[in-house]
């Protein structure tokens, strides 16, 4: 199928390859492409994950992966897979590591974790699903959704194409089976929607040694956990996009054209017809909202307010199966993807950006990051730097496009950052502060650090071990469970294992006759227990944290 499917284009190729080889890197104006960086490795069908406003990670082909930064175009290695995966999908979780599930040829499939503190992969229990597992999705619950998939048994001429689903735990990292789709589906696209829903929508279905395109889409309720079959599409699609669109309606970019779909409703209706049918196409939302639609060397951009198409300029480089992704200050950002020159394919390592021209300037009103031409969008308005946040008392705002600071309310809690304070309040400058005191080791104590709440937490050294009592004029004692016992008294305390804290000593021991000591050491037992008395308090006054007088 594949090498149909490369050979129908040599025509138009031929037109314009020799044109398109050799990108020229240059700054863009709006409405322009340009070259933005290039890879670590050329990536025939490479999937990204957003990170941050500027920052994704890369992955498919090579086992390394990256991090690359949207506004410099530089790269850096973000360690590897245990393979390199032809076709990954990936997604961010919202813990910020990245899931990316994939399958090598003919294999089960894989499951790996990207952990950013770590910069590192690990692999984890694969999803229960046969073949080469479709394209995961962010739940708003916080769980993943993996659907359909695909078992070459012959490549080419037999296999089976799967309707199952299944659902990643991020915080067991445990997978379970949700209920299976209406259709089966493999080659299809996915979203998730605002309301914590994902739709999946076209892709392949049947059998390998059928043609049949699945023209309609699903959306997966998890409360739930059931698909509903909704949309008759006019197009079919073998990868494409799905893109919502924030009016209750997401566009999906087939191979024919775009066409919109009610989720409401299920209705249906035909936004774009290509002037020629694609065989390579794929979707950026843009701020506006507008939809970038792009694909071998042709590129639209639908206005959702207007309903109206334009036809943009080429991207620099033919593309097949690039990823695409919308960046800071209005832009849409191709990584690799396959270039044909009418023989052999050839993966490419080169990042494109198209600027849109449609971000919103500094000073006026945003919902999100990607809108503003700064790539800032703070407190509700594009600003021209990020206003960090550095004191959780003091909020950033961004009046007319200036970083400033609001204090939060009095007496709100907070966290000053200082493990020797407690009751950490704000204070009207929009300060952070908290009441201190102090935690010294005993002389059976390892150390004493501070908990922050006002207790301290001590470590006793082992028990045994020779310490220095006080109030004594021989000092000779032992340590028992952090307390230092007097050797005199060493046969009437408690055992070891029954002195928790000081305080446990004191009671225990405190009073004559306790049922917790024992008096048969030849002594009189009320001059033990005033010996005793007398060192429960004494242990009272040294052991326990002073705290400073404020």
């Amino acid at each position: 199928m594949r090498s149909n499917r490369y050979c129908c284009r040599c025509v138009v190729l031929a037109t314009f390859c020799g044109a398109l080889l050799v990108p020229v890197v240059g700054l863009a104006a709006a409405g322009e492409w340009e070259v933005s960086g290039a890879m670590l490795h050329p990536r025939g069908q490479p999937a990204v994950a957003r990170l941050s406003p500027t920052l994704v990670l890369v992955v498919g082909g090579a086992t390394e992966a990256e991090v690359y930064d949207l506004q410099s175009g530089k790269t850096e290695s973000a360690g590897n897979l245990s393979m390199g995966f032809a076709s990954p999908s990936a997604v961010t979780l919202t813990d910020g590591r990245v899931l990316v599930v994939a399958s090598p040829f003919q294999g089960a499939p894989v499951a790996e974790v990207w952990d950013p503190g770590a910069n590192s992969f690990t692999v984890i229990s694969p999803p229960p699903l046969q073949g080469a597992p479709g394209p995961v999705a962010l739940l708003g619950d916080g769980r993943v959704l993996v659907t359909g998939g695909m078992l070459v048994i012959d490549p080419g001429v037999s296999g089976l194409i799967f309707d199952h689903a299944a659902l990643f735990d991020p915080m067991s990292e445990s997978w379970e089976l949700a209920n299976p789709m209406n259709e089966s589906r493999a080659l299809h696209a996915v979203t998730s929607l605002g309301d914590g829903r994902v739709v999946v929508a076209g892709g392949r279905t049947g059998s390998l040694g059928q043609t049949l395109l699945a023209m309609n889409a699903e959306i997966y309720d998890p409360v739930q956990n059931a698909f509903t079959l909704l949309g008759n599409f006019q197009y079919g699609a073998l990868g494409g996009s799905v893109l919502e669109l924030g009016d209750g309606r997401v566009l999906a970019a087939n191979a024919g054209g775009a066409e919109l779909l009610d989720l409401e409703t299920g209705a249906t209706s035909l936004a774009y017809e290509y002037p020629g049918y694609r065989t390579s196409y794929s979707a950026v939302l843009l701020p506006g909202p507008r939809a970038l639609i792009y694909g071998g060397a042709s590129a639209e951009v639908y206005d959702v307010a207007n309903e109206s198409w334009e036809s943009i300029a080429s991207p620099l480089q033919w593309r097949d199966e690039a990823a695409g992704i919308a960046g800071p200050g209005g832009k849409a950002f191709l990584f690799g993807g396959r270039y044909w020159d009418g023989s052999a394919s050839q993966n490419l390592a080169s990042v494109e950006a198209y600027d849109s021209g449609f971000g919103t300037a500094v000073g006026q009103p945003c919902e999100q990051a990607l809108e503003c031409l700064t790539g800032y969008c703070v407190d509700g308005v594009c600003c021209a730097e990020a206003c960090p946040q550095d004191t959780p008392c003091l909020n950033p705002t961004c009046e007319g496009g200036t970083c400033d600071y609001l204090a939060v309310e009095q007496g709100q809690s907070c966290d000053d950052g200082e493990p020797c304070t407690s009751q950490d309040a704000c204070d009207p400058q929009g300060v952070c502060g908290g009441q201190a005191y102090v935690c010294e080791p005993g002389p059976c104590h390892q150390s004493a650090q501070c908990n922050g709440d006002g207790t301290c937490n001590l470590v006793s050294v082992q028990d045994g071990t020779l310490c220095q009592a006080s109030g004594w004029t021989a000092a000779e004692g032992t340590c028992v469970s952090g307390v230092c016992i007097h050797s005199a008294l060493m046969d009437v305390v408690p055992d070891a294992a029954d002195v928790a804290t000081e305080s446990d000593l004191y009671v225990k021991c405190g009073v004559p006759n306790d049922s917790g000591c024992s008096t048969s050491t030849g002594h009189g037992t009320n001059s033990i227990a005033s010996l005793l008395l007398l060192l429960c308090l004494s242990l009272l006054l040294t052991a326990f944290p002073r705290r400073s007088r404020s």
